[in-house]
């Protein structure tokens, strides 16, 4: 069971109130100020409450898997929950992706789906979302802790509060929850139930916080510190710092954790896995270490290298995971099964006060460790056909604030970010990395300015992933969401044009794309936008930009025949295809 932190008192009334409005007003408590949401029949009385009431703000996107992708980094950056609001049948279908997208990333999204009167169901209503039309429960419940239709308004409290238990377990399981027209319509006591907010830290075994404590401080122990997705939240990231800064510790990151490690630290050493830094590959995959110890790894296929077994071989293993399973773990492992800001917090309990001193032989191993290069070597660096990726990016984060939220799409441009752009904080380096969903990027970043209006928003996307869901940078226009929006224009798949020109194994047409001119595109949807084939061009052009505080979008022209710095991970993968 989880542990109930505070009970929440709705700031409602004792009047009775629709449906609809119950949940606005529940979510407003929670400290939720944005749904993200089409307008339709089936959501009519969410429209009508909404627009009559403070503190809830609807974004009206183009598509609803765009809404369900801006739900998704809503909750990333809030380090809460985001939600999208569809109505049933092709709404709801719509929305699925998005679901199923933060399902496997480990994100709580609540989705909200209107339907038809219960009275007129299985009579072959218009959008029939029930069990006997389309069934949107029964597709939902596959991608999500709970999928539940409401008949009765009166069970609204029940099932509103049991969607937020279950998005609040380990797994961070999203929820779905249809509403009939008649049960948003109908009255009920708001005061039923009171919404309440669950925890659910799992303690560390003590014994097993000094054993790893131990190890960590053994004098000239050659130790790792390793850090996945459930490690992506400030909690750890201080006490991962204070342990690499005062035992002497490297740490590297999965991909998916890019930023939960400040990568300009003297003590990081690169992304480990799909798209991983060279120091981080060839130390985890030679005999440097005695003891590797992680916090919140998935060990999926791209975080653990193919399932490679040949990760750290000699090492001893400490896997920590709230979560009950994970898809594989390596040799010499032993799972430990914790929150790992609980375990993290015990440990250093236990390691703060202890004298530990680097001996010559200690600080020579980290030297050869940190000797390697931390970047995969890339090709040449300029072309007469179009910008390298490596430049624009590198540029581009010399001129960002260092406090950017960087959102950043699927392709080749995915790879190149990884490797050359730097984050310094959890959650400022938002990607999709289970499922990498085309144009995710471009909703994630109008939602990540929304969740942060402080912080500068910026999407590194490409053109293919603008054919998916580029409208939504109409969204961000229209609302007037200060985004800044870079497109790396090959004209291409790049994720799989490469490949396609090294093995000429299928047509080229199949991969390779016209040339959009995106900053038409986007002046006419109300931005400001740039166009650039110079890469002499672009420390200006990126400033500008970043110095106008509305939406802008800049179509770089890039090469197309550039590999990707992804050596490591391509040669497991393709032993494993």
């Amino acid at each position: 069971m989880g542990i109930l932190k505070k009970n929440e008192e709705l700031n409602i009334s004792s009047r009775v109130i629709t449906g609809s409005k119950y949940i606005l007003e529940s979510l407003k408590e929670k400290g939720i100020q944005h749904i993200f949401m089409l307008p339709g029949k089936m959501v009519q009385p969410f429209m009508e409450d909404m627009t009559n009431m403070r503190g809830i703000h609807p974004v009206v996107v183009t598509h609803e898997a765009s809404a369900g992708y801006m739900a998704d980094a809503y909750a990333r950056v809030t380090q809460g929950v985001g939600v999208a609001l569809s109505i049933s049948s092709p709404g709801a279908m719509n929305l699925l992706p998005a679901v199923a997208s933060a399902w496997a990333d480990g994100v709580p999204i609540l989705a909200l789906s209107g339907d038809v009167a219960t009275h007129h169901e299985a009579k072959g209503a218009f959008q029939d979302g029930s069990a006997l039309g389309t069934n949107d429960v029964a597709v939902y419940q596959p991608v999500t802790g709970l999928a539940s239709r409401v008949n009765h308004a009166e069970r609204i409290p029940d099932y509103l509060a049991k969607a937020f238990e279950r998005m609040a377990l380990p797994n961070k399981l999203p929820a779905f929850i249809q509403l009939p027209l008649d049960v948003q319509k109908a009255k009920l006591d708001p005061k039923a139930r009171p919404l309440e907010t669950y925890q659910y830290p799992i303690s560390a075994n003590p014994q097993l916080v000094k054993m790893v404590a131990d190890k960590l401080a053994q004098p000239d122990a050659r130790n790792l510190i390793l850090l996945g997705p459930e490690a992506r939240n400030s909690r750890c990231a201080q006490v991962v710092i204070q342990l690499a800064e005062k035992l002497d510790i490297p740490v590297a990151v999965t991909l998916d954790a890019k930023g939960t490690f400040p990568e300009d630290h003297k003590m990081y050493l690169g992304v480990f896995g799909f798209a991983g830094h060279q120091r981080a590959m060839e130390a985890l995959l030679s005999d440097a270490f005695d003891h590797v110890v992680t916090f919140g790894v998935n060990f999926d296929q791209r975080s653990s290298l193919c399932w490679s077994d040949q990760l750290a071989k000699s090492a001893q293993w400490f896997c920590c995971s709230a979560k009950l399973g994970q898809y594989y773990l390596p040799l010499d492992s032993r799972k430990i099964h914790a929150s790992p800001d609980e375990f993290l917090d015990q440990l250093w309990v236990r390691v703060q006060s202890e004298k530990v001193y680097s001996s010559c032989a200690h600080i020579s191993w980290l030297n050869t460790l940190f000797t390697v290069p931390l970047h995969v070597q890339c090709d040449e660096f300029r072309s007469e056909y179009g910008i390298h990726p490596k430049e624009a990016i590198c540029q581009l984060r010399l001129h960002a604030p260092r406090s950017s939220i960087v959102s950043v799409d699927s392709g080749s441009h995915r790879v190149f970010c990884a490797h050359y752009w730097q984050s310094y904080e959890p959650n400022q380096y938002l990607t999709s990395a289970s499922t990498a969903p085309m144009g995710w990027a471009i909703c994630a970043g109008v939602a990540a300015k929304l969740a942060q209006p402080e912080y500068t928003s910026i999407v590194i996307t490409g053109d293919g992933c603008m054919l998916m869901h580029g409208n939504e940078i109409q969204t961000a226009a229209r609302y007037d969401i200060p985004v800044v929006f870079v497109v790396l224009n090959n004209s291409a798949h790049g994720g799989i044009h490469v490949e396609t020109q090294k093995h000429q194994s299928f047509m080229p047409e199949l991969t390779k794309l016209p040339q959009h001119d995106w900053k038409k595109y986007a002046e006419s949807l109300g931005l400001t936008a740039y166009r650039v084939s110079d890469p002499d061009l672009l420390p200006s052009v990126y400033q500008q930009a970043l110095d106008s505080h509305r939406p802008c979008l800049i179509d770089v022209i890039c090469r197309d025949d550039v590999r990707v710095p992804n050596t490591y991970y391509a040669k497991n993968n393709n032993n494993f295809l």
